[in-house]
């Protein structure tokens, strides 16, 4: 009994340790998993808000209804979308707002010029033309909701013009939370200055009860309370060079409840993800397992000498032949035998183990050939490189961050003389995202068959895709087609951009992206036309995934690497430049892996 309760001791205290150990690897990786996530979401928001300013530089072409309907496709096609604002004018004196009207889910448009004029948020903007994040209690006077905002300069050739704004739905951070296993857990996302930006619910009862806690102080709501905020700011500190970081807090005499919380920093902004669980939580259903385990200890102890022979057939052997048994049986195509072995040792969680991955052997076969025939499908819709038109020569590569990908490039030459090439960048990655990129694909081919205008061939493949595309699903696209009997290139933007280099130039010089992406909304498109091109001329496209690639100190290549490269090499034909670029982005890599599609399109003009 002696030697018994001694092990119970060293059980417990092995237990309670393992027992935080291990919720403080599940907590890092549930935080880290939901700040990937929630990065995600204000990425697309900022890149809703960007593509947007792009869209709407030219004033000009753009009448107040025709803003009023782009307002109430973005916030009718995106849940985690509250409200689209716009205001020019130095000081916002033109303004409307199209937002979701929180009881009845109406689209709710509204032109108030003096609401957002005399705010400092607008001024900086302008003075900065920068885009930047809004908090809660910054942003509430665009919509009256206090949520933040994404607003974005919206820039022309004579400077600032005024200002979009992309206003988030507040319960999207808690639908994002319940998503990934957060909801259970209090968290709260708060600014560098302290302020809340989103809160679960368990955070904001625990902090104010009924009241509102987004837009406040945190600091100040703890200092209401009579609590220290010291270990927050601690945890801040700790993640200077870390993306999470966990903290094991003991109980104090100032009798702080001991806990396990973590910090995240929100890469695609300022702020900050903390979340935590008390340590009760964590250790409790160990002790009760250690308590279990120690009474049945006990009861075998007592009959160890009785049934020891019977206990190693029911606990050892017995399972083990089971476990053959189901496995040979399941080799021979019997999918629906089971272990159903009790317990909770290992034998019988690795029964249970085998009990559900057996009858997904056919179902995970299934997604292999699924996935594995749209790869094929995929790399044959992919043209053979390079291509050889009439005084231009083509070459491209891409490559998937998966199994199949969102990125496509596409070339070829006609008999009249005309070469185009196209690169698109379809949202997202996976299956969706080569559906959708296909799509696109078939629509702009097609349309560039015709003989329209390169303009209107993409607003036609533009108008397609809207209509049969899902809301919220777009792609961003660059075509160029190119004349080879006057040596004039047209280049049509759908909010991306390219690079040309004249043979003389030393670098390249960018071909702003213009125009909305494919399959938000019907619009019309303009083609930039460059004009006696010579021997030499170079054209690059390149997705963002080229440039944004991170090596393992996390830091980004970058654009004007890229085209230094670019330029350094131009003596390379089309096909050996793409290649070294390519070179460039996993030299740069190392052995992380690429998290975006990558492609690059070169374009050279050849005598004719």
């Amino acid at each position: 009994m002696l030697l018994l309760s001694i092990f119970t001791v060293l059980d417990l205290r092995s237990s309670r340790d393992e027992a935080i150990a291990a919720a403080s690897t599940a907590l890092e990786s549930r935080i880290r998993n939901a700040a990937t996530q929630l990065d995600g979401l204000l990425l697309r928001m900022a890149q809703v808000a960007e593509t947007s300013a792009l869209a709407i530089r030219d004033r000009a072409e753009w009448t107040e209804a025709e803003l009023q309907d782009l307002g109430n496709r973005l916030v009718g096609s995106n849940d985690d979308l509250f409200g689209f604002a716009v205001a020019w004018g130095p000081d916002a004196s033109r303004f409307q707002i199209m937002y979701r009207d929180q009881d009845t889910g109406a689209i709710v448009h509204r032109s108030e010029p003096e609401s957002i004029g005399p705010l400092p948020l607008y001024q900086s903007l302008r003075e900065g033309n920068q885009p930047v994040w809004a908090g809660p209690h910054e942003a509430e006077r665009l919509s009256g909701l206090d949520a933040a905002a994404r607003l974005s300069p919206v820039m022309s050739d004579r400077g600032f013009e005024g200002a979009v704004a992309v206003v988030l739905d507040p319960r999207s951070f808690r639908r994002l939370a319940l998503q990934i296993g957060l909801a259970a857990s209090p968290w709260l996302i708060m600014s560098e200055d302290g302020i809340v930006i989103a809160a679960g619910r368990l955070t904001t009862e625990r902090l104010v009860g009924d009241g509102r806690l987004r837009g406040k102080n945190l600091f100040d709501v703890l200092g209401d309370q009579g609590v220290k905020a010291s270990e927050i700011k601690s945890m801040r500190r700790n993640l200077v060079d870390k993306d999470v970081f966990v903290q094991i807090t003991e109980e104090k005499a100032s009798g702080e409840a001991p806990q396990v919380a973590a910090i995240a920093k929100l890469t695609a902004t300022s702020w900050f993800l903390i979340t935590g669980e008390p340590i009760s939580d964590v250790v409790g259903p160990a002790y009760e397992s250690v308590a279990q385990r120690s009474i049945s200890d006990l009861i075998l102890i007592v009959l160890a000498v009785v049934v020891v022979q019977i206990g190693a057939w029911f606990t050892v052997l017995r399972p083990v032949r089971r476990i053959v048994s189901v496995v040979n049986r399941t080799a021979a195509g019997d999918r629906d035998i089971k272990a159903d072995l009790p317990g909770r040792d290992e034998i019988a969680l690795l029964g249970r183990t085998i009990d559900h991955a057996m009858p997904r052997l056919d179902e995970l076969a299934a997604t292999r050939a699924a996935v594995s025939n749209a790869r094929s499908i995929q790399e044959s819709l992919t043209p053979p490189t390079p291509c050889f038109g009439r005084g231009i020569s083509v070459a491209g590569r891409v490559e998937p961050c998966e199994q199949i990908g969102g990125d496509y490039f596409d070339h070829d030459a006609f008999e009249d003389g005309r070469t185009f090439f196209s690169l698109g960048d379809a949202t997202g990655h996976g299956i969706p995202a080569a559906i959708l990129i296909a799509t696109a694909r078939a629509y702009v081919r097609g349309a560039m068959r015709g003989e329209s205008s390169a303009a209107q061939a993409i607003a036609e493949a533009n108008q397609r895709l809207f209509e049969d595309s899902p809301a919220g699903l777009f792609v961003v696209l660059v075509h160029a087609r190119f004349d080879g009997d006057a040596g004039n290139l047209e280049i049509v933007s759908a909010g991306h951009p390219c690079w040309v280099r004249r043979k003389n130039d030393r670098g390249f010089r960018l071909i702003e992206a213009t125009g909305i992406p494919l399959g938000i909304a019907s619009s019309s498109y303009q083609a930039r036309t460059l004009e006696g091109l010579e021997v030499g001329d170079q054209v690059l496209l390149a997705s963002d995934g080229a440039w944004e690639v991170r090596n393992e100190e996390g830091e980004m290549l970058g654009i004007e690497a890229l085209l230094d490269r670019a330029a350094d090499h131009a003596h390379l034909e089309p096909l050996e430049l793409v290649n070294e670029l390519f070179n460039q982005v996993h030299d740069f890599a190392g052995e992380q892996a690429l998290d975006d599609d990558c492609t690059i399109v070169i374009a050279r003009v050849e005598a004719r």
